[in-house]
């Protein structure tokens, strides 16, 4: 079975009126994960994201400080980042990073969010990340691979009416 590339198009198609009555909120994800260079320093394990201006109506993402990226910054693709917990200790040192600017790929980020510190779960520490706009995570490392579609339906139970209503919508616009 052949899946096709989704892009934004996709998305916004899901988002129409009346395709998808379970969701409450549908979203766009782009990731890059590994060492990253920030500034002069390496730091290992950084999940890079790329994602829509909805993304904390969808995941978990609350704020220490600071604020969430704008539909605006989105669309205008602002260089600015949400920054978890450790990677902010790691880069400031007990500093506020608020309006701080790091350097990923060549490019440099204002710091808008820090993200509230997150326990991990064997091993994996969820505090090494990096959100931005995706529009921006696209500029700085391209939109050739497909993107994750995260919806969040309106109730728990709604979620087998979702997946069928995804299923059946990507199928039509992709035939």
């Amino acid at each position: 079975l052949h899946n096709p590339r989704l892009d934004r198009a996709d998305v916004e198609y899901l988002r129409e009126e009346g395709i998808l009555p379970s969701a409450e909120n549908i979203g766009a994800l782009a990731r890059n994960s590994g060492r990253e260079q920030l500034g002069k320093k390496y730091v290992d394990d950084v999940r890079v994201r790329g994602r829509s201006p909805n993304y904390h109506l969808i995941s978990d993402y609350e704020l220490d400080s600071g604020r969430h990226f704008t539909e605006l910054e989105d669309q205008k693709s602002r260089p600015v980042c949400i920054i978890g917990w450790d990677l902010a200790e790691k880069l400031f040192e007990r500093q506020d990073p608020i309006g701080r600017r790091i350097k990923l790929a060549g490019k440099h980020l204002t710091v808008l969010g820090l993200a509230k510190e997150k326990p991990g779960v064997m091993g994996n520490n969820p505090n090494t990340f990096i959100l931005m706009p995706i529009t921006t995570f696209q500029k700085i490392y391209g939109s050739r691979e497909s993107l994750e579609i995260p919806i969040k339906v309106t109730s728990l139970d709604k979620v087998p009416d979702a997946i069928d209503e995804v299923t059946a919508a990507m199928r039509l616009r992709h035939k």
